[in-house]
């Protein structure tokens, strides 16, 4: 089930790591149990990935978006890996690197008990749109696959291209569906594979299934490496951790459209709060990430809802998390003429793209 770099650490624990599932079994009660009471309405057939939510698409998208899920905490067990944790739950590397920046991928501290970051700001499809549409942010590696007729969003990590090859943004739309699909291997990585194909089985790096996107040579697929899931490490590609990929493949027919957004700062709205979603630029493509976040809000209207010292806060920390930026008490008359004109009220944070590994 595992995979990662240090194949040998990671067998070496195999065994261990089953007889210390029970903890989880617990964990994964608890979240269940804190979706169910959420204002999400969570059937007892829902996967741990389904976020119901009851608005008509039209709604949804003169609104601000929602936010979604909810999160929980985790004890570390004493074999377990941050890269073990984060498939557990879902995650991708990147969200719980993120969170948690001074805790060690491959030994983190047992018993220490971490927060699960399972809430997210959905990204909103373009326009009107059709049953099933999937929204993919780059910035926070992560897919939203939106099915309008059921008032359902289901939300899964990914693993982008790097800086040298980035995922394009864009609209496309699912061209072709393969199962076992056959790798051709792309031009310049001939010489590190010493091969041009590889066939359909456990070392083909597009998994089990892909899904082309219109013509262009670029897909949704599954891996054979679990751990670049959340990693800026494919040539272009989008990458899903197995289970995830088998679970969206048969849902999605030919012609289902995919939005490739790259929204490193988004805004939504939860409980009548302002909440802010802040991620690192990996690409490096904005030039100033808070002067960024305040034309935002003024786009949206919400400058007036603000806190800036908390938004300036939440820049600065990145955690990938969505938190209240909304003020203590409400501004009065005087606070909302303050802001700036032409820039917010705070020195701009440039955050460093986080090195990440190729696959």
């Amino acid at each position: 089930m595992r995979e990662s770099p240090q194949v040998s650490r990671v067998e070496f624990f195999s065994l261990a790591r089953y007889v210390a599932m029970a903890p989880r079994i617990f964990t994964w009660t608890a979240l269940l149990l804190l979706l169910t009471a959420s204002p999400l309405l969570l059937p007892a057939s829902a996967e741990i990935n389904d976020y119901f939510y009851p608005f008509s698409p039209s709604h949804m998208l003169r609104g601000h978006p929602p936010v979604i899920g909810g999160c929980t905490t985790y004890t570390v067990q004493q074999e377990d890996t941050l890269l073990d944790i984060a498939r557990d739950f879902d995650l991708g590397f990147n969200e719980l690197r993120s969170l948690h920046p001074a805790l060690a991928t491959w030994m983190p501290t047992p018993g220490r008990d971490i927060s699960i970051p399972r809430a997210w700001i959905t990204p909103l499809p373009p326009h009107e749109p059709h049953q099933r549409e999937i929204v993919i942010n780059l910035a926070e590696m992560r897919l939203f696959l939106f099915n309008f007729s059921r008032e359902l969003i289901r939300s899964y990590p990914v693993g982008i291209g790097t800086s040298e090859n980035p995922t394009p943004t864009g609209i496309f739309f699912i061209r072709e569906k393969v199962e076992d699909p056959v790798w051709t291997v792309p031009p310049g990585l001939e010489d590190k594979y010493d091969i041009s194909q590889i066939a359909a089985g456990e070392d083909n790096p597009l998994g089990r299934y892909w899904l082309g996107l219109g013509d262009s040579h670029y897909g949704i697929h599954g891996t054979n490496l679990a751990w670049s899931v959340g990693r800026s490490a494919t040539h272009g590609c989008i990458r899903l951790y197995p289970e995830d990929i088998s679970r969206i493949f048969h849902k999605l027919d030919s012609g289902t459209r995919v939005r490739i957004v790259y929204q490193p700062v988004k805004f939504g709205i939860k409980n009548g709060e302002l909440m802010v979603e802040v991620h690192p630029d990996l690409y490096d493509r904005i030039d100033d990430l808070a002067m960024h976040a305040y034309r935002l809000l003024q786009e949206k209207e919400l400058l007036s809802r603000a806190d800036m010292k908390k938004l300036r806060n939440a820049l600065q920390r990145k955690s990938g998390c969505p938190v209240s930026i909304a003020p203590d008490s409400p501004p009065n008359r005087a606070d909302r003429v303050s802001f700036p004109a032409t820039s917010p009220d705070f020195t701009s944070d440039r955050p460093e793209s986080e090195s990440l590994d190729a696959g």
